[in-house]
This record gives C-alpha cells, sequence and structure tokens, in this order.
C-alpha cells in the first residue's frame, strides 16, 4: 500500500472510530439487491427553518455560492449581493448556534421572492437573512453530506412559514381554513389559535391506515408543535376524547402543562390521561398510539432504538423533534446534528433493518434565511407566462402558493452513500410521492402541478450498490450565548464555496430553449423530451425592458412557445432562460434587420452517445456573417465561423472532459447566443467542474 493510501485509509478508520460500533458496523455492510421493493422502512424527520445556501452554500460539488448560472439583479450584480438601500449585503459566515431567527411569514417569503427577481431579501427579512455556515459550524453535517446524497434542488412547498409546508408533507396540499371556501391555510393558525377546531382534509397517514399500511408519529412531550396531524379533526376528536379526565382538550396545553409540573403532579395527570385512553374506540386508539402517543423528555431516540431492535419499527415513520433539538435558529443546529447521530445509531442497531431503510432528513421551510435559486412557481395569467398543466390549488391572492425557498435534504441509505448530490426539482410532496411509488398507496391531494415539476426522490437512490462511505465524526454539544444577532462585517467579501466536485445522480431532464426573430417581436420555444417535467424563468435585462420575470412550466414531451413584444431601443431584445440543474439560454441582438444584412441564428443539440454537443449557426440574411464560439467552462476557443448568406454550419464541443457540462457563447457583432447546462446520459457523472474550481467572482 502506497503512504497515501495508508494515510488515507487511517483517517477513515480515525473517524469512524468516533462513531457508535452499530453505525460503524452498518456503514461496512453491501446495500442489498431488489431495487425499490427491497425497501422495508422509510424514516422521515422534518427539522425546522434553515435554507440551503444558509446551511450548504459553501459546501464542495453542490449548487451553492460558486454557481455559474447564477441570475443577475437589476442592479447588474450577482444575486449574491443583496441590495441594502445603495449599498449590498454578501452572504456572510457564522459560527452563531444560537441565533435569533427572521421574519419568515406569507407576506415577507413573497416580497423576498419578488415575484422571481430574488432583489428583496434584505428588505423583507432584516440582515441576519445572509448570515450562512461552513464545515467548521457543521462538522457532522458536511461529512455526512460527503458519505450519502444531498439534494441541492429541493425545495419548501410553500413562501411561508412552518405549518403549511409540514401539511404538504403529511397531506399533500394546503386546504381551507374551517368554515371558509375562500382563505387558505397559509399560516400557523392550527398552532396560534387555541379554539381551532381543525382541518377536515384527508392526511397520508390516514390513507396509509385505510391500505394496511404500518405507520406511527415518534415524539416527545415537547414536540414544538411540529406533528401537524394534530391539528386535523380525526386526531383532535381522538385527543379531546383521551384527555377528558385532564381538564384539557388540546395536547398542547396538556403537555406544556405537564412539562412545568413538578413528578408527583406529572404522575397524576399521566394517570388522567391513561383513564382517557382507555375509554378509546378501536379506530381512535389506533390514531392515538400512532399519531398522538408521545415520550418522556430525551427519549426519543431511545424509544425509536428500542422498536428497531424488536423489529418493531413500521413501514412509514414520521419523527418529530422537540424544541432543542428541532434546529430551530435560536435552538442550534448541532443539537439536532446530536439526535440525527443517535437516531442512526438506532436504525444501525439493528443491521437487517439499517439494510432495508431510508432516513429522508429534510427542513419545513428557510425561517428568513437566503438562498439564491429563485423557486419554481406557477403564472397566475398568460402575462405571467405559461403552463402546459392546470394550475389548479396553486395560486392564492394572485400570487404562486409556491414552490418555496430552497432547504436542505438528506438522503440517508445503504442506496444513496458515496457522498452524491441529486439536483432533480423536489419539494415536500416529493416525499409522499416517494411512499406512493413504494407503498402504492396514492394521494390525490397532490396538484397536477406539483406531480409535473417535482419528482419522487427515486433518483436520489442508486440501487446498483455502488458508492463508498469517508470518516463522520461525532457531533459535538454546542453552547454559547442565546439569542446572538450576528452582523455582516465591515469589510464585506464574496463567499467561498469549497474546492472539487462530488458523484451527481442522473437526472430526467432533457430540454431545450431556441430563439426566433422575428418583424415585431422575438420567440423563445421550449421543448421537453425528458422524462419530466420542468420548470423555466425567462429575465429580461434592464437596459432593454424592466418587466418580469415570466414563468413556463413545460411537461415531459410537450413544447411551448411564447413571445416578447420588442420595441424600444431600437428594436434590442436581452432575454435570459433559466431551468433546473444550470439549465441558462441567453439571448441577446436586435429585431432590426436592414434589408439585405445578415441574419444569424444558433441552435444546440445533444449527442449524449458521442459525448458531444452540437450547435447549428444558420445565416438567413443576404450578407455573409462571422460568428465568434467561445467556451466558457474550459480552456480554448474561441474559434471562428464564416456563414454566407442563406447557407448553415454545424460543429460540436466535447463534453468528455467536463462531465457533461457545456457553457458556451456564440456572438458577432450586436448580436449573442449562450448555452449552459448538463447533457444527462443516464449514468452517474460528477457536479458541474466550474463550482468546484474557487472564486470565480
Amino acid at each position: 500500500m502506497r503512504r497515501r493510501d495508508l494515510l488515507r485509509a487511517t483517517a477513515v478508520t480515525a473517524g469512524l472510530g468516533l462513531l457508535p460500533v452499530n453505525l460503524r458496523q452498518a456503514l461496512a455492510m453491501a446495500a442489498p439487491a431488489g431495487g425499490l421493493d427491497a425497501v422495508e422502512h422509510v424514516v422521515v424527520l422534518m427539522q425546522e427553518n434553515r435554507s440551503f445556501d444558509h446551511y450548504y452554500g459553501s459546501l464542495r460539488g453542490v449548487r451553492g455560492f460558486n454557481d455559474p448560472t447564477a441570475i443577475t439583479l437589476p442592479t447588474g450584480k450577482s444575486v449574491f449581493y443583496q441590495p441594502n438601500g445603495t449599498s449590498y449585503v454578501l452572504p456572510y459566515p457564522v459560527n452563531d448556534q444560537f441565533m435569533d431567527g427572521t421574519p419568515h411569514d406569507w407576506g415577507s417569503s413573497h416580497d423576498a421572492w419578488a415575484s422571481g427577481a430574488m432583489n428583496k431579501w434584505f428588505d423583507a427579512k432584516g440582515v441576519r437573512t445572509m448570515t450562512h455556515m461552513r464545515r467548521d459550524a457543521l462538522p457532522f453535517y458536511y461529512a455526512l453530506a460527503d458519505a450519502f446524497t444531498l439534494c441541492d434542488a429541493y425545495h419548501c412547498s410553500e413562501l411561508g412559514p412552518t405549518n403549511p409546508n409540514r401539511y404538504y408533507m403529511f397531506t399533500g396540499k394546503i386546504g381551507y381554513e374551517p368554515g371558509s371556501t375562500t382563505e387558505r391555510a397559509i399560516g400557523n393558525k392550527g398552532w396560534d389559535d387555541a379554539n381551532h377546531p381543525g382541518y377536515t382534509w384527508p392526511t397520508y397517514a390516514e390513507r396509509l391506515q385505510s391500505a394496511g399500511v404500518d405507520w406511527r408519529v415518534y415524539q416527545e412531550w415537547d414536540n414544538y408543535g411540529d406533528n401537524a396531524l394534530e391539528y386535523f379533526v380525526p386526531y383532535m376528536n381522538a385527543a379531546r376524547k383521551a384527555l377528558a379526565s385532564t381538564g384539557h382538550v388540546k395536547t398542547r396545553t396538556f403537555y406544556e402543562k405537564l412539562l412545568a409540573a413538578s413528578p408527583s403532579t406529572q404522575d397524576k395527570m399521566l394517570a388522567q390521561l391513561a383513564q382517557g385512553v382507555a375509554t378509546l374506540s378501536a379506530s381512535e386508539r389506533s390514531l392515538y398510539d400512532r399519531a398522538l402517543r408521545r415520550e418522556r423528555p430525551g427519549t426519543l431516540a431511545e424509544v425509536f432504538r428500542r422498536d428497531v431492535l424488536a423489529d418493531r419499527l413500521p413501514a412509514v415513520t414520521w419523527l418529530v423533534a422537540a424544541y432543542e433539538e428541532c434546529e430551530h435558529p435560536s435552538a442550534g443546529p448541532n443539537s439536532g446534528a446530536q439526535l440525527v447521530s443517535r437516531i442512526l445509531d438506532g436504525l444501525a442497531a439493528n443491521p437487517d433493518v439499517w439494510n432495508k431503510s431510508v432516513f429522508l432528513l429534510n427542513y419545513d421551510e428557510n425561517d428568513g434565511f437566503f438562498d439564491h435559486i429563485p423557486p419554481p412557481a406557477p403564472p397566475v395569467n398568460a402575462d405571467q407566462g405559461q403552463s402546459t398543466v392546470a394550475i389548479t390549488d396553486e395560486i392564492y391572492q394572485n400570487v404562486p402558493i409556491g414552490l418555496g425557498t430552497r432547504v436542505p435534504m438528506m438522503v440517508v441509505s445503504p442506496w444513496s452513500r458515496g457522498g452524491n448530490v441529486c439536483s432533480e426539482v423536489f419539494d415536500h410532496t416529493s416525499v409522499i410521492r416517494f411512499l406512493e411509488r413504494w407503498t402504492g398507496v396514492r394521494e390525490p391531494n397532490i396538484s397536477p402541478w406539483r406531480r409535473a415539476v417535482c419528482g419522487d426522490l427515486t433518483s436520489t437512490l442508486d440501487f446498483t450498490g455502488a458508492g463508498t462511505y469517508p470518516p463522520l465524526p461525532a457531533p459535538v454539544a454546542t453552547t454559547g450565548p442565546r439569542p446572538t444577532r450576528p452582523a455582516p462585517p465591515s469589510s464585506q467579501t464574496f463567499p467561498v464555496q469549497e474546492t472539487g466536485t462530488r458523484p451527481s445522480r442522473p437526472l430526467p431532464y432533457v430540454l431545450a430553449a431556441s430563439g426566433r426573430v422575428a418583424p415585431d417581436r422575438f420567440w423563445i420555444d421550449f421543448a421537453n423530451t425528458g422524462t419530466a417535467g420542468a420548470h423555466f424563468y425567462v429575465y429580461a435585462g434592464t437596459a432593454v425592458r424592466t418587466d418580469g420575470p415570466w414563468r413556463y412550466t413545460v411537461e415531459a414531451g410537450k413544447n411551448v412557445s411564447d413571445y416578447w413584444a420588442v420595441g424600444t431601443p431600437a428594436g434590442a431584445y436581452d432575454l435570459t432562460v433559466l431551468g433546473p440543474n444550470g439549465f441558462v439560454r441567453k439571448f441577446t441582438g436586435n429585431r432590426t434587420i436592414p434589408a439585405g444584412n445578415a441574419n444569424p441564428e444558433v441552435t444546440l443539440r445533444y449527442a449524449p452517445t458521442e459525448d458531444r454537443v452540437y450547435f447549428k449557426i444558420t445565416n438567413s440574411g443576404g450578407q455573409p456573417v462571422t460568428i465568434s464560439v467561445k467556451p466558457n467552462n474550459r480552456s480554448g476557443g474561441p474559434w471562428s465561423y464564416p456563414v454566407a448568406a442563406g447557407a448553415s454550419t454545424e460543429d460540436y464541443v466535447s463534453t468528455s472532459g467536463t462531465e457533461g457540462w457545456y457553457d458556451l457563447t456564440a456572438s458577432t457583432t450586436g448580436f449573442s447566443r449562450r448555452f449552459a447546462g448538463h447533457m444527462e446520459n443516464g449514468k452517474q457523472r460528477a457536479s458541474d467542474p466550474r463550482m468546484g474550481a474557487g472564486p470565480s467572482r
């Protein structure tokens, strides 16, 4: 063994030595064969209030701070330079474990999004919106991302607070407030209103129950109100009956009093609760035991582990953390990391269970923390774009409900090892979609638009059994003052992302967007020949026009065309298309073509079996033209292509040295086209090397 390999092996062994024996042994097991049918348990832990950039913007190999396709603001600067009056605020690193939160209601979240302009974060959320954490602040989570699969295009479901986002994960939608046919459940009324009568639309847990699929919610006396099932009538009715002898009608008030009581009073209250539980019917008792039963403080991981060891783990498990472990900004992230470590250790305590389980770690919403990726959202009307799929139930108060801001999602399983990134677009309904694929139990609540735009998480899993584990440090408890209000440094610098790439899961996207010049307008033709729907934004250069952006949803196998009237200045156009996984098309030029002049156009096509992208230059004008083509993501070029009047020419660029990534600009005087993105070939490749090349700004 070479010295370098010996040192690496020693480091891995030392790192694994920090973990409990159970987890070390489980990590060494081979992944079982059988595909999705080999999965027997899905465990979901939804934590609180973190955006993707806030946690992982500096992580190697993800679409973070070194994103070469980040949008440009009307100020002319990158989206990372968030306006603050006449100045700006850049993302700034913090190690503070117990920060004050930021606004994250419906109104401020839509204000920050700004219909996709993404330029109101400071105004809507305040200065702490721009805080972010690095590996030294999140050592366990960064190591977990290096060991398993991290999703960098997973969004919360609503531009809004906790409860509605959890409704999407537990039920697939947000319905209406009780007694109303007009007021949607976009806020936290189920938690805030002590007299709230409860929601009536079905939950996915009820559908699993009807289908005979075993499920359970694990939680403690303190669940921070995060078990969304408690706000639905069937569960509220069971709770009310169980609490009849206690003098309470809701679990929240009962457990708040229980936590504050003396041990003797606690025993009395628990005895009263047991009396009420004994009166429940069989169906009520089933709901109570599965969704409402709570464990003593500090025992969540212990009870979970006990059931794993006894082979009692249900098919579907939802975990709900206590406040101190939920990663809310004022509670801190590393207490949550400790809980995750204990849960994984408990899962690995029974190797047979570990080797048949998928653990999903996601976050309900972003608090008010900044993320630079504009979330997909349907157009409200034809002036805002188009959708080939119905947008039923997706518009409220004349704005889209979601998708919301990017949030972290980690997939931990024998089939997701290797430190991968998955860049398919997901949201909280994707968790239900995964359960649908696995159990066969469908959730009708999920809207057609979300089914088109968001995947089902199966692309995160590699059933070939490939992948290895790097070392995982044991999480360390963090102490410090609380709450803190960290401010940006007096001298700001652009945030740094770690260098290097990571394995990238294959995606279902095969997309195109081509431009056409007409006498009084400019057309963009969107085409989707992949196997999943896709969402696009179109942004206008502010020197040409100040409206937009526009939003387009194109289902798999469909096409959409739209045009932009081109007037001043003198027929100029400047439009940029942004799609999933770094897909960019940029069109600049002028529709005014004096008689006899050249009229170039450039299109792109994929040749995945050749590992090439072909670009075709067509000149439909009356004069010759020379187009310069420059690669933006590799050395070489620019290359010149003279094209006679009425002629065309085609050439290619190899993507074998860039893992399928391409970024080209074709231009001549007064005309340019940019093509950037990733060509899929059905195989796992690597993340965009440009994101891992170090600072580019």
